[in-house]
């Protein structure tokens, strides 16, 4: 009898406590889902702004060499920004490829790690 009652109570508590559980849950996988479109989100625009900083850099290069006719001073100054920007955009580059390879790890782990804790809620069940 007095397992029955532990039963039923245990039911009961599962009964009262689903009504908060199941947002919590919710709420906790939105939260979750919303850091992971952020932080893609930064990823691909810092890779744009790289990729572009690089086009750019080749482009003033090239365009140093029509200045160099009229000034010398103007052509050391546009083609060291083209270099700066090539090289600072290529800094850049693979600073966010050593970024998206570690946050990629995280989404491993963290999935790993959900389906771990599903299977061993399924072995105390």
């Amino acid at each position: 009898m007095a397992i029955i009652r532990q039963l039923l109570h245990i039911a009961l508590l599962a009964l009262l406590v689903a009504p908060i559980g199941i947002p919590v849950g919710i709420g906790i996988l939105m939260a979750i889902i919303g850091i992971f479109i952020a932080a893609v989100s930064v990823i691909l625009a810092f890779f744009t702004v790289s990729v572009t900083g690089i086009l750019l850099g080749g482009l003033f290069i090239v365009e140093s060499f029509s200045v160099l006719v009229e000034a010398k001073s103007a052509f050391i100054l546009i083609f060291g920004a083209g270099l700066l920007s090539i090289g600072a955009s290529s800094l850049v580059l693979l600073g966010i490829s050593y970024v998206a390879r570690f946050f990629g790890l995280l989404v491993v782990r963290l999935v790993q790690w959900l389906l771990k804790k599903g299977k061993r809620g399924d072995r105390h069940a």
